[in-house]
């Protein structure tokens, strides 16, 4: 689905999001995996994400204890099990996510003069929003600098076609 569209000098320019790779580079950057079960310290991974082989406990940056205490300090209800439920819906974030970006073609006369990835993100399909809907406010965001990269690949490329 395009996120955006532009016509210039009769070259096309359409913004997608557009899935790199399986796996977030962010869960081995945020989480450990460890051996056992440690109150206050681990995250269990929830069963619906479990697999064989698979670590089922980590430690993350914030423990469920620090995190409890913080939400205990804001006089939250029950602020042990918000904690660890917050934490643990993070992790299963990470677990599923996939690495997406923002991709600007440049197209001529059905063919394609340039292409610029840019904005790497987090795209969780487990999250109930689509790729399009995670990569919305980027494009808003990124639109007008993506699109001079792109316009200044495509305009090189026509000059070294016109040269040959």
């Amino acid at each position: 689905m395009e996120l955006k569209k532009k016509t210039k000098d009769g070259i096309v320019y359409t913004m997608k999001a557009r899935e790199l790779f399986e796996g977030s580079e962010w869960l081995n950057d945020l989480y450990t995996a460890a051996p056992d079960h440690i109150a206050g310290e681990t995250i269990q991974v929830p069963s619906w994400l479990q697999t064989r082989g698979a670590p089922r406990y980590y430690t993350g940056q914030t423990s469920p204890a620090e995190l409890s205490a913080h939400y205990a300090k804001q006089g939250r209800e029950n602020p042990s099990r918000e904690a660890y439920e917050s934490l643990q819906n993070e992790l299963a974030h990470y677990i599923e996510a996939d690495t997406a970006a923002l991709e600007l073609k440049a197209v001529k006369s059905g063919i394609t003069i340039g292409t610029v990835h840019g904005v790497c993100f987090d795209y969780s399909p487990g999250t109930g929003y689509t790729i399009e809907d995670q990569a919305g406010h980027l494009a808003a965001d990124y639109w007008q600098e993506l699109f001079e990269e792109a316009q200044n690949e495509a305009l090189e490329a026509l000059e070294a076609l016109a040269s040959c």
